[in-house]
Protein backbone atom coordinates (compact mmCIF):
# COMPACT_ATOMS: atom_id res chain seq x y z
CA UNK A 1 0.00 0.00 0.00
CA UNK A 2 1.02 3.35 -0.76
CA UNK A 3 1.87 5.94 1.29
CA UNK A 4 -1.99 8.59 1.86
CA UNK A 5 -1.45 12.43 1.37
CA UNK A 6 -4.41 14.87 2.44
CA UNK A 7 -4.24 18.31 0.44
CA UNK A 8 -7.51 20.41 0.85
CA UNK A 9 -7.31 23.04 -1.73
CA UNK A 10 -9.19 25.65 -2.13
CA UNK A 11 -8.46 28.49 -5.28
CA UNK A 12 -10.14 31.85 -6.14
CA UNK A 13 -6.93 33.48 -7.51
CA UNK A 14 -3.91 32.53 -9.89
CA UNK A 15 -2.17 33.37 -6.82
CA UNK A 16 -3.44 30.56 -4.90
CA UNK A 17 -3.87 28.13 -8.04
CA UNK A 18 -0.08 28.86 -8.43
CA UNK A 19 0.44 27.67 -4.96
CA UNK A 20 -1.52 24.66 -4.73
CA UNK A 21 -0.06 23.74 -7.96
CA UNK A 22 3.18 23.46 -5.96
CA UNK A 23 1.81 22.22 -3.07
CA UNK A 24 0.78 19.09 -4.99
CA UNK A 25 3.91 18.77 -7.47
CA UNK A 26 6.05 18.26 -3.88
CA UNK A 27 3.51 15.88 -2.72
CA UNK A 28 4.06 14.02 -5.89
CA UNK A 29 8.01 14.19 -5.44
CA UNK A 30 8.03 12.59 -2.39
CA UNK A 31 11.38 9.97 -2.60
CA UNK A 32 8.52 7.26 -1.52
CA UNK A 33 5.03 6.01 -2.88
CA UNK A 34 2.25 8.36 -2.53
CA UNK A 35 -0.97 7.97 -2.74
CA UNK A 36 -2.78 12.00 -3.14
CA UNK A 37 -6.36 12.91 -2.53
CA UNK A 38 -7.31 16.24 -2.88
CA UNK A 39 -9.97 17.69 -1.43
CA UNK A 40 -11.07 20.53 -3.73
CA UNK A 41 -13.33 22.68 -1.60
CA UNK A 42 -15.36 24.89 -3.28
CA UNK A 43 -12.64 26.17 -5.62
CA UNK A 44 -14.07 29.06 -8.03
CA UNK A 45 -11.13 29.86 -9.74
CA UNK A 46 -11.83 28.76 -13.45
CA UNK A 47 -8.20 26.73 -13.79
CA UNK A 48 -8.53 25.03 -10.75
CA UNK A 49 -11.06 21.94 -12.01
CA UNK A 50 -9.33 21.25 -14.96
CA UNK A 51 -6.06 21.11 -13.81
CA UNK A 52 -7.00 19.09 -11.00
CA UNK A 53 -8.88 16.90 -13.31
CA UNK A 54 -6.26 16.87 -15.73
CA UNK A 55 -3.23 15.59 -13.07
CA UNK A 56 -6.26 12.84 -11.71
CA UNK A 57 -6.04 12.00 -15.73
CA UNK A 58 -2.36 11.34 -15.74
CA UNK A 59 -1.30 10.03 -12.26
CA UNK A 60 -3.90 7.50 -10.76
CA UNK A 61 -2.12 8.16 -7.68
CA UNK A 62 -4.49 11.26 -7.52
CA UNK A 63 -7.78 11.53 -6.70
CA UNK A 64 -9.87 14.27 -6.49
CA UNK A 65 -13.31 15.06 -3.99
CA UNK A 66 -15.19 17.91 -4.72
CA UNK A 67 -17.31 19.70 -2.87
CA UNK A 68 -19.10 22.85 -5.08
CA UNK A 69 -19.29 25.26 -2.11
CA UNK A 70 -16.67 25.87 0.51
CA UNK A 71 -17.57 24.22 3.78
CA UNK A 72 -15.35 23.97 7.21
CA UNK A 73 -12.20 22.36 6.53
CA UNK A 74 -12.75 21.16 10.00
CA UNK A 75 -15.23 18.82 8.77
CA UNK A 76 -13.71 17.97 5.52
CA UNK A 77 -10.77 16.63 8.02
CA UNK A 78 -13.43 14.53 9.95
CA UNK A 79 -14.64 13.45 6.34
CA UNK A 80 -11.82 12.58 4.86
CA UNK A 81 -9.20 10.98 7.82
CA UNK A 82 -12.35 9.04 8.54
CA UNK A 83 -12.67 8.02 4.69
CA UNK A 84 -8.68 7.21 4.45
CA UNK A 85 -8.62 5.46 7.61
CA UNK A 86 -11.80 3.23 8.41
CA UNK A 87 -12.85 2.74 4.59
CA UNK A 88 -9.69 2.70 2.62
CA UNK A 89 -7.16 1.15 5.83
CA UNK A 90 -4.22 3.61 5.21
CA UNK A 91 -1.87 3.04 8.51
CA UNK A 92 -1.12 6.89 8.24
CA UNK A 93 -2.00 9.96 6.70
CA UNK A 94 0.32 12.84 5.90
CA UNK A 95 -1.68 16.47 5.77
CA UNK A 96 -0.68 19.65 3.81
CA UNK A 97 -2.18 22.71 2.59
CA UNK A 98 -2.54 23.82 -0.50
CA UNK A 99 0.34 26.59 0.22
CA UNK A 100 3.21 24.79 1.58
CA UNK A 101 6.13 22.67 -0.52
CA UNK A 102 7.89 19.91 1.11
CA UNK A 103 11.66 18.77 0.00
CA UNK A 104 11.51 15.16 -1.05
CA UNK A 105 12.25 13.48 1.92
CA UNK A 106 9.42 14.83 4.22
CA UNK A 107 7.13 11.92 4.27
CA UNK A 108 9.61 9.15 4.86
CA UNK A 109 11.35 11.15 7.41
CA UNK A 110 8.34 11.83 9.28
CA UNK A 111 7.53 8.26 9.11
CA UNK A 112 10.86 7.69 11.27
CA UNK A 113 9.98 8.71 14.17
CA UNK A 114 7.50 6.25 16.77
CA UNK A 115 4.83 8.85 17.96
CA UNK A 116 1.32 8.72 16.95
CA UNK A 117 1.73 12.70 15.48
CA UNK A 118 4.58 14.04 13.99
CA UNK A 119 5.60 17.63 12.71
CA UNK A 120 7.33 19.65 10.27
CA UNK A 121 8.59 23.02 10.70
CA UNK A 122 6.77 25.91 8.30
CA UNK A 123 9.70 28.08 8.73
CA UNK A 124 12.04 27.34 5.54
CA UNK A 125 13.27 29.09 2.67
CA UNK A 126 11.80 28.05 -0.87
CA UNK A 127 12.72 25.43 -2.02
CA UNK A 128 13.39 23.87 1.15
CA UNK A 129 16.36 22.18 2.12
CA UNK A 130 16.75 18.39 1.96
CA UNK A 131 17.69 17.71 5.42
CA UNK A 132 19.51 13.90 5.95
CA UNK A 133 19.32 14.44 9.98
CA UNK A 134 15.52 15.06 11.39
CA UNK A 135 15.49 15.48 15.35
CA UNK A 136 12.42 15.36 17.64
CA UNK A 137 12.28 19.20 19.10
CA UNK A 138 9.63 18.73 21.53
CA UNK A 139 5.94 17.71 21.82
CA UNK A 140 3.91 20.74 20.93
CA UNK A 141 3.08 19.79 17.48
CA UNK A 142 2.39 22.63 14.73
CA UNK A 143 -0.94 20.80 13.43
CA UNK A 144 -0.70 22.14 9.56
CA UNK A 145 1.84 19.72 8.11
CA UNK A 146 1.16 15.81 10.74
CA UNK A 147 1.78 12.91 10.01
CA UNK A 148 -0.77 11.03 11.95
CA UNK A 149 -0.92 7.11 12.63
CA UNK A 150 -4.07 5.53 12.83
CA UNK A 151 -3.43 4.33 15.93
CA UNK A 152 -3.50 8.56 17.19
CA UNK A 153 -6.63 8.74 14.99
CA UNK A 154 -8.45 5.97 16.95
CA UNK A 155 -7.61 7.09 20.18
CA UNK A 156 -9.30 10.56 19.58
CA UNK A 157 -12.19 8.53 18.19
CA UNK A 158 -12.31 6.35 20.50
CA UNK A 159 -12.12 9.22 23.68
CA UNK A 160 -13.96 12.08 21.36
CA UNK A 161 -16.09 10.46 18.39
CA UNK A 162 -14.68 13.03 16.05
CA UNK A 163 -11.00 14.09 14.98
CA UNK A 164 -11.69 17.76 15.02
CA UNK A 165 -14.62 19.38 16.74
CA UNK A 166 -16.96 20.77 14.29
CA UNK A 167 -17.97 23.07 16.95
CA UNK A 168 -15.11 25.27 14.99
CA UNK A 169 -15.03 26.87 12.05
CA UNK A 170 -11.30 26.63 11.95
CA UNK A 171 -9.46 29.00 13.69
CA UNK A 172 -8.92 27.37 17.37
CA UNK A 173 -9.22 23.59 16.15
CA UNK A 174 -5.53 22.98 16.76
CA UNK A 175 -5.88 24.39 20.10
CA UNK A 176 -8.58 22.26 21.15
CA UNK A 177 -7.00 19.10 19.15
CA UNK A 178 -3.92 19.32 21.12
CA UNK A 179 -5.33 19.40 24.31
CA UNK A 180 -7.47 16.18 23.52
CA UNK A 181 -4.26 14.87 21.89
CA UNK A 182 -3.00 15.13 25.66
CA UNK A 183 -6.07 13.89 27.17
CA UNK A 184 -6.19 11.02 24.93
CA UNK A 185 -2.22 9.32 25.80
CA UNK A 186 -1.21 10.51 22.12
CA UNK A 187 2.36 10.89 22.04
CA UNK A 188 4.15 13.55 19.62
CA UNK A 189 7.00 15.07 17.83
CA UNK A 190 7.63 18.00 16.81
CA UNK A 191 10.88 18.07 14.43
CA UNK A 192 13.10 20.13 12.78
CA UNK A 193 12.35 19.02 9.51
CA UNK A 194 12.01 22.41 7.43
CA UNK A 195 9.25 23.08 4.31
CA UNK A 196 8.30 26.20 3.20
CA UNK A 197 4.71 27.74 3.81
CA UNK A 198 3.01 30.98 2.65
CA UNK A 199 0.76 30.70 5.03
CA UNK A 200 -2.76 31.93 5.70
CA UNK A 201 -3.24 32.20 1.55
CA UNK A 202 -6.89 31.14 1.64
CA UNK A 203 -7.15 34.32 3.73
CA UNK A 204 -4.66 36.74 2.39
CA UNK A 205 -4.74 35.88 -1.55
CA UNK A 206 -8.31 36.53 -1.68
CA UNK A 207 -10.07 38.34 -3.83
CA UNK A 208 -10.85 41.87 -3.29
CA UNK A 209 -13.88 42.08 -1.25
CA UNK A 210 -14.09 38.20 -1.03
CA UNK A 211 -12.12 37.24 2.17
CA UNK A 212 -13.67 34.51 3.92
CA UNK A 213 -16.04 35.89 7.40
CA UNK A 214 -13.34 36.22 10.73
CA UNK A 215 -14.07 33.27 12.40
CA UNK A 216 -11.40 34.22 15.19
CA UNK A 217 -13.74 35.61 17.98
CA UNK A 218 -16.72 33.43 17.18
CA UNK A 219 -13.83 30.16 17.94
CA UNK A 220 -12.39 31.76 20.96
CA UNK A 221 -15.39 31.93 22.42
CA UNK A 222 -16.62 28.59 22.04
CA UNK A 223 -13.20 27.25 22.82
CA UNK A 224 -13.85 29.33 26.70
CA UNK A 225 -17.16 27.67 26.30
CA UNK A 226 -16.46 24.06 26.32
CA UNK A 227 -12.33 24.35 28.35
CA UNK A 228 -13.87 26.86 31.06
CA UNK A 229 -10.39 29.32 30.67
CA UNK A 230 -8.78 30.54 27.93
CA UNK A 231 -5.89 30.11 25.25
CA UNK A 232 -2.84 31.44 26.79
CA UNK A 233 -4.32 31.50 30.52
CA UNK A 234 -2.37 29.57 33.04
CA UNK A 235 -4.31 26.85 32.94
CA UNK A 236 -4.00 26.90 29.14
CA UNK A 237 0.19 26.62 29.88
CA UNK A 238 -0.11 24.13 32.52
CA UNK A 239 -2.06 21.70 30.66
CA UNK A 240 -0.06 22.02 27.21
CA UNK A 241 3.18 21.57 28.80
CA UNK A 242 1.90 18.07 29.64
CA UNK A 243 2.20 17.16 25.74
CA UNK A 244 6.39 17.01 26.17
CA UNK A 245 6.11 14.99 29.05
CA UNK A 246 7.59 11.15 28.71
CA UNK A 247 6.61 11.82 25.37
Amino acid sequence: MNNAVLMICYDRTKEQHDLAVDALNSALAQDIPVDVYVFDNGSTYPKTREWLNDVANRNQNVLVTREETNVSPVAVDNYMMDRLFTELNYPYILGIPDDIVLPPNAYRKLLGFPQGIVAAHMDSPNPPPIMDEVTRLHGDVHLAVPMVRKSAYDALITKDGYYMDEGYFNYCSDCDLKLRIIDAGITTAQTDLRCWHYGGASHRLAPAGQREPDHAGEDRAYFIRKWNFSIGSPEWDSRIAKINEDR
